[in-house]
């Protein structure tokens, strides 16, 4: 049976709420920041031109035409088409609800860009029919980071600040980036006060069925929600098979679906798939609500170094990391984390972290998802233009980390000569510019910000 087949949308009531078996719906967001593929190209006449680290490094015009193409072909129909339902439900014993892992990137540019769709999710939110999940606000692999895990709890906390400030909630759930998961992970996000983290439900973790809650091994106040992999990607690709079929679980069904696999999609695709699950007879359940309500079943590990991650990455990290392009810029960017944290600068961190973004490694792979703009002519373009923009930010980042060492070498003063004034790791790399004392961060979209 296909989702495009004669599904009618009739919201019923099948049986009371308390008898239904429950079901968790959430839905991966993320927008990038694009490399500017004209860098290697016009480094020279943009730096004659004063323009800004952020302008040089990032394509904000491809930015905001791509955000515009995405909304109308994916957000806004998602959105929409799910706020429908909700609204169509909303005085039922068996409401509609769903909840959203939306990186910070991705609301940062609905709130410049989209005040329609901000809007409707704050429609949704009025309704009781959303919850937020946090992730990485840069959508990276922070996680994966060798040490300690202190990078990727910023990138966390960031998000959890961001949907906060936006919407005036407090995410309670994790869902990490490609739903990455290990022990260590695991521990990392109970020391982050999480009730509970989605874990895709791969032939690496051993969970016995998706249909239950687990607790983590290594992180043991830390409750696992597996995602059914089987009928999530059967719901991707429009069927729904699969739906009928979770109703033989005694626990809850977890579907997952991240917008980079459903790719682009009319309003009609969100419509049938909440109206087919609530015509199934679920009952709709938010993570939080979930963990709150059950005991888990046992308990689950992933030890290091072993990572699992969506079944659509092949349940690892292989897709992102497998050839020698993506892992060399891997390996580089990510060993700059001690010498981020020895600038101490918010601004040259955003550019760090802007270029941690996944989308830079999977557009350095052979196969896309779906969602995918192919802003490069192949992956070694891809490659090219990232090695040459880290090439230039590794020499600015170790050219402040030398001079700011020097600076506290103590010296023998010189008579008559007074000591020099306050100068940040910025206006280090500027001459001509006054010595004064560091100033707010600013914002990343500022045209103005980074003329380091």
């Amino acid at each position: 049976m296909s989702l495009r087949g004669s599904i009618k949308h009739k919201y019923v009531r099948v049986g009371f709420a308390s008898e239904l078996q429950k079901i968790c719906l959430i839905v991966s967001l993320q927008q990038p920041i694009y490399l500017s593929r004209n860098f290697p190209y016009e480094r020279a006449r943009r730096i004659a031109d004063e323009a800004s680290l952020m302008d040089r490094y990032f394509d904000y015009g491809l930015c905001h035409k791509l955000y515009l193409e995405n909304s109308k072909q994916i957000f806004t129909p998602l959105f929409t088409g799910l706020l429908e339902v909700a609204e169509a439900t909303a005085k039922s014993p068996n409401p509609f609800k769903f909840s959203v892992a939306a990186t910070g990137l991705f609301i940062e540019q609905v709130v410049k860009e989209d005040a329609f769709l901000l809007s409707v999710i704050k429609k949704l939110l009025g309704l009781g029919a959303l919850e937020f999940v946090a992730t990485t606000y840069h959508n990276s692999l922070s996680s994966l980071y060798s040490g300690g895990l202190d990078e990727f709890e910023e990138q966390v906390r960031e998000d959890a600040n961001i949907v906060n400030k936006m919407f005036a909630v407090q995410p309670k759930v994790i869902a990490n980036t490609k739903l990455l998961f290990n022990d260590k992970i695991a521990r990392s996000a109970e020391a982050m006060g999480f009730t509970a983290m989605f874990v895709d439900g791969v032939r690496g973790l051993n969970a016995e069925s998706p249909s239950f809650t687990y607790t983590s091994s290594a992180a043991p106040g830390l409750r696992l929600l597996v995602r059914d992999s089987k009928a999530s990607m059967a719901l991707i690709s429009g069927a729904v098979e699969e739906v009928e079929k979770l109703k033989n679980g005694d626990g809850l069904g977890v579907i997952y679906l991240d917008v980079d696999e459903v790719g682009k999609r009319d309003k009609t695709y969100f419509k049938l798939i909440a109206g087919t699950l609530h015509e199934q007879g679920f009952s709709f359940v938010t993570p939080a609500e979930y963990v709150a309500d059950t005991t888990p079943a046992g308990s689950l590990s992933v030890p290091e170094p072993l990572t699992i991650a969506t079944e659509e990455s092949g349940g690892n990290v292989n897709r992102f990391l497998a050839n020698p392009m993506q892992r060399i810029s891997y390996d580089r960017v990510s060993a700059l984390k001690p010498f981020i944290k020895e600038v101490g600068d918010e601004r040259v961190k955003v550019l760090w972290r802007i270029l941690q973004q996944l989308d830079n490694f999977v557009c350095m792979g052979d196969q896309l998802p779906p969602a995918y703009h192919r802003i490069f002519s192949s992956p070694a373009e891809t490659f090219a233009v990232y090695n040459t923009i880290l090439v230039d930010f590794e020499g600015k980042v170790t050219t402040i980390v030398q001079r700011m060492r020097k600076a506290r070498i103590p010296a023998a003063p010189k008579p008559g000569i007074p000591p020099t004034g306050y100068r940040t790791p910025a206006q280090m790399l500027d001459r001509g510019s006054p010595a004064s004392p560091p100033g707010p961060a600013p914002n990343p979209y500022d045209k103005k910000a980074f003329s380091f």
